[in-house]
């Protein structure tokens, strides 16, 4: 059985995904995590509801709207950090960066307290840090494109995953989920793109000319979007798209002005950069000529594309090609003369050869807001992609206000924009200039894109987040909120402890015949068994979580764990559990590993005199000391004064002082460290004004922090959403740069995949009503041509069962079907007369008999539960004759083969076109490999590998293939033929 819940963006305008998976064996997959601007924390309480019981995450690409929320949920969940999480490598590696840019660049993504009234402030939770950030992804589990993994151990057993191309972001991903137990086969195909990118190749539904791929062939269920799936939507092709952007940006530089490209700042932002740094190096584009620049303004820039380049084998072929062509002219053998004065533009061709596909020698990286500034200050022709699309965080929202009041600067659109947001508001703005009243329901984008319009006094809002710290009453106030917050938070626990324990106690009264499952423990483990986290934990009975004063709780599944993490409570009811739920938990401790070895606790290895509290010191409480050589980031102790605790790592930008203070006179600082060092040092000296870290791993770059927003916020701090309004004067035009599949690629596909279920999520409640009309009669049409469509099929037309859903948010639907497994035992009879043969290393064998019951076997009983309900009354004779072993016998002798299907011997196996090739030249032929799955014989005879079990032989010299040869039958198509049916296994019904 299959269960679907959307948890985010199913018929909404917002564009964030997030769903949750219910498969047999409580088995829970979250598949992406995701949020939109502007970023309402309500947003995520499907999430925050469903996590405890979250067996593990997959995700899919390394955009906000899919991963936007992961930083925040590890951060504020309990526990959300320790669920495994498995995606692809450059998921994990860009979605980093993102969330680190986002966190560095707005307040409005750190969620706030509850307020207490409407007048109390919106107060800031502690965000992230840049630190915390990496370490919640290098826990990631990432996987490669069409490598299965199998979970091995329970309950996860049976379950097994499987990443494909999606062709939308680098690494983007097509999850195929499969179970054993339930016989499920889910393809989760969310956002994908079926035109091929300059850096990226399309999804993997559909690789060559022979249709759609084996593995993706009759998936129990298909989850995709119906974004983008409106009349008129239809994608424009690259070529068309690259040359209407290029045109109008080449046209507003060339005459000066200032073009802003505003776009996500990890993932379609590659396409952009890479689009315009060739195009620069191009002679024909004549940048060189019009003095204008190309810059990229992203606070993580430096570390996004060191991680693209070294991400060439996710790219399409033509990267790599790219790449080999500049390794060679790098080889010094091959190296061009060194040019002369005179080379000019053909001197700077010939270095544009020396620079791979994401190596900039024209794009300027910019990281700091200062640099920002004076780029926007220096005259000439320029163009800048920042982030965000949104127009309300990033570098974007400095350029907006810099550009918007001349009529020659541009504004270009690379995506719709969500709504409610500035970026949303401008390309409906675009729409709205550019078609008339009555004709904008009827033009889709592809007819209008790539013009240009002035905007005339057009009145732009901008909401941005900005942090202010608290007065003090609203401090004092604050800290009383969080008092009593903890206060009720421990009655809460008080409650629920002692109302199990009153139910458990009952319970075993009612029922002497069963002991109950009684502890006790004299002592907490201080690390809980990590084999434990990120399973589900819904098997027994409910925590119910009482509605205390001042608030309720969340409905929390437990089960027998609530024995380890349940305070005050000993017993639990475990009558009709099952397995391992049967038994007391038992947590066990194993010993940590990493790279170099066993894990050190270094505060097991601290000496007496460096406690503060042993030598009689006054520290700070809490203080965090570092010591050299540790890989766990230090440890809190309570000793050690703030500059020489003994034990303590100094940091290099201190020694200058502590010298200074001894009297030694060397006063010398380096300022580069100072601002910001290439480590994962983690300490409180070097976290920014705004409570970021500045320094990040060893790739990291050096973060400014008087770039965060306001940067004289320190302490606890509020959020105030400030709008800005901005009168825009400058040209706007829209470009489609989505990279999102349209709805005529989505009705071709869906009858060659032929899913039993159809799942609509991530959509519009327009788009969803429109394309689920459309599936529907597509699956009803393709119902009709397998079985005809008679009066019987009418009639049970109400009764047939539902293939298309369309849930909204929270929704649970049942998308699996409810299947009757039979296991049918062979007769010695039947065995005797079988003929097996191998193939591939398995026995294959056609088999026709009749199945019949067992009489001499007993009843196979059924696990009876001892409750009030079920009624023990003695099933008749066809309810036993069902519950007896089955077996397939021998067809009686008497029995009449009219009735039976005579069995035509068929061929298995799966031939290898170069094994055939070998064995055909070995025979004297001749056979060349001609690409896309196809081997020529003998200049007459073609071999096509349609896919796995599937040869096409054909004949393509005319009737040369068939009568040239030696005597009758002895054709040249007879003989390959031949040999391609030696490579397979004959098995008939004899």
């Amino acid at each position: 059985m299959f269960q679907f819940i959307p948890l985010l963006g199913a018929q909404s305008t917002s564009r964030a995904s997030a769903s949750l998976l219910l498969l047999d064996n409580d088995i829970k997959i979250l598949v992406d995590c995701g949020w939109a601007e502007p970023f309402n924390v309500d947003d995520l309480a499907q999430i925050e509801k469903h996590a405890p019981t979250i067996s593990l995450i997959l995700l899919t690409h390394p955009t906000l709207s899919h991963i936007g929320a992961y930083a925040h949920c590890c951060s504020h969940i309990p526990l959300f950090s320790r669920i495994p999480v498995y995606c692809t490598y450059p998921v994990a590696n860009l979605g980093r960066s993102l969330l680190q840019d986002a966190y560095l660049s707005t307040p409005l993504i750190t969620s706030t307290y509850p307020p207490t009234s409407d007048l109390s402030p919106l107060v800031l939770r502690t965000p992230p840090s840049s630190d915390d950030i990496d370490r919640y992804f290098d826990a990631f589990n990432s996987l490669k494109y069409s490598q299965p993994y199998t979970f091995p151990s329970p309950p996860l057993a049976g379950l097994t995953i499987t990443a494909y191309r999606a062709g939308h972001t680098l690494g983007g991903t097509i999850w195929r989920i499969q179970h054993s137990h339930s016989s499920e086969n889910i393809l989760y195909a969310i956002s994908w793109n079926h035109l091929r990118d300059a850096h990226l190749s399309s999804a993997s539904f559909l690789p060559g000319p022979t249709g759609v791929s084996e593995e993706f062939l009759n998936p129990t269920a298909l989850v995709c979007s119906p974004h983008n799936c409106l009349p008129g939507q239809i994608s424009t092709p690259r070529k068309k798209r690259d040359e209407l952007l290029l045109s109008a940006v080449r046209k507003a530089a060339f005459a000066g002005g200032t073009v802003l490209i505003p776009t996500d700042s990890s993932a379609r932002i590659l396409e952009l950069a890479y689009l315009l740094e060739h195009d620069f190096r191009s002679k024909a584009s004549n940048w060189n000529s019009s003095g204008a620049s190309i810059s990229l303004a992203v606070r993580t820039a430096g570390r996004t594309f060191r991680y693209v380049r070294a991400l060439l084998e996710w790219m399409d072929e033509s990267m790599v090609k790219e790449f080999e062509s500049v390794t060679h002219n790098n080889n010094p053998s091959s190296r061009r003369k060194p040019k002369t004065s005179g080379a000019g533009a053909q001197g700077d061709k010939e270095d544009d050869k020396l620079y791979g596909p994401f190596d900039f020698r024209h794009l300027k990286l910019i990281e700091h807001k200062h640099q920002l500034a004076k780029l926007l200050q220096k005259k000439g022709g320029k163009v800048v992609i920042t982030s965000d699309k949104s127009l309300e965080w990033g570098f974007s929202t400095e350029v907006v206000k810099s550009i918007a009041s001349e009529e020659r600067n541009l504004i270009v659109l690379t995506e719709r924009g969500s709504e409610g947001t500035a970026g949303g508001y401008l390309y409906k703005k675009w729409r709205e200039i550019c078609l008339s009243s009555s004709k904008k329901e009827e033009v889709g984008d592809a007819n209008i894109m790539g013009q240009v319009v002035k905007l005339d006094s057009v009145m732009l809002d901008m909401n941005l987040g900005i942090k202010i710290p608290l007065n003090d009453p609203e401090l004092a106030a604050h800290n009383e909120f969080l008092k009593q917050q903890q206060l009720n938070h421990d009655i809460k626990d008080a409650e629920i402890s002692l109302l199990e324990t009153a139910e458990t106690i009952a319970a075993n009264e009612d029922d002497d015949d069963i002991a109950g499952v009684s502890s006790s423990s004299d002592e907490e483990d201080e690390d809980e068994d990590p084999t434990l986290q990120g399973k589900s934990l819904s098997t027994g009975k409910k925590l119910q979580a009482r509605k205390a004063a001042g608030g309720g709780g969340l409905v929390v599944d437990e089960g027998i764990n609530v024995l380890m993490k349940g305070k005050g409570i000993h017993d639990w009811d475990v009558r009709h559990a099952k397995g391992r739920n049967r038994m007391f938990p038992f947590s066990v401790q194993r010993r940590k590993f990493d790279d170099y070895g066993e894990v050190v606790r270094v505060e097991d290895f601290v000496r007496v005199e460096e406690d503060g509290t042993a030598a009689g010191n006054n520290p700070v409480k809490g203080e965090k000391i570092e010591f050299l050589g540790g890989r766990g980031g230090g440890v809190v102790l309570a000793g050690g004064d703030e500059e020489g605790g003994i034990g303590r790592k100094r940091k290099w930008d201190k020694v200058s002082t502590a010298t200074t203070k001894r009297g030694n006179g060397n006063t010398h600082s380096s300022k580069k460290l100072k601002q910001g060092r290439r480590g994962r040092e983690r300490s409180a000296s070097v976290e920014s004004e705004e409570g970021a870290i500045l320094t990040d791993t060893e790739e990291s770059d050096e973060y400014e922090p008087e770039d965060v927003v306001n940067n004289n916020a320190t302490g606890v701090c509020k959020l105030v959403i400030n709008t800005t309004t901005v009168m825009l004067k400058n040209g706007l035009v829209f470009v489609d740069y989505e990279g999102i599949s349209d709805g005529r690629s989505l009705r071709m596909l869906l009858p060659q995949l032929k899913p039993k279920k159809v799942v609509l999520v991530g959509g519009t409640v327009e788009e969803t009503e429109v394309l689920g009309k459309e599936v529907e009669a597509m699956m009803e049409k393709e119902r009709e041509k397998l079985r005809g469509f008679n009066d019987d099929d009418r009639e049970d037309e109400e009764e047939r069962e539902k293939e298309v859903f369309t849930p909204k948010v929270g929704e649970i639907v049942n998308v699996g079907g409810e299947t009757e497994v039979w296991s049918l035992k062979l007769s010695d009879s039947l065995v005797k007369m079988l003929k097996w043969q191998s193939v591939g290393g398995l026995g294959v064998v056609h088999v026709i008999g009749r199945v019949v019951v067992d009489e001499s076997t007993d009843i196979i009983k059924p696990e009876i539960k001892k409750d009030e309900d079920v009624n023990m009354e003695t099933p008749d004779k066809e309810e036993e004759d069902k519950k007896r072993q089955l077996i397939l016998d021998v067809l009686p002798p008497t029995s009449s083969t009219a009735n039976i299907k005579s069995a035509k011997p068929i061929h298995v196996g799966d031939i290898k076109l170069p094994e055939l090739r070998k064995v055909l030249l070995d025979a004297g032929h001749t056979a060349e490999l001609t690409g896309e799955g196809r081997l020529l014989c003998d200049g007459v005879v073609s071999v096509v590998k349609e896919g796995v079990g599937r040869v096409t032989i054909e004949d393509v010299g005319g009737s040369g293939g068939l009568l040239s040869g030696r005597g009758k039958g002895r054709g040249r198509f007879w003989e390959v033929r031949k040999w391609v049916y030696e490579g397979l296994a004959r098995v008939s019904g004899n």
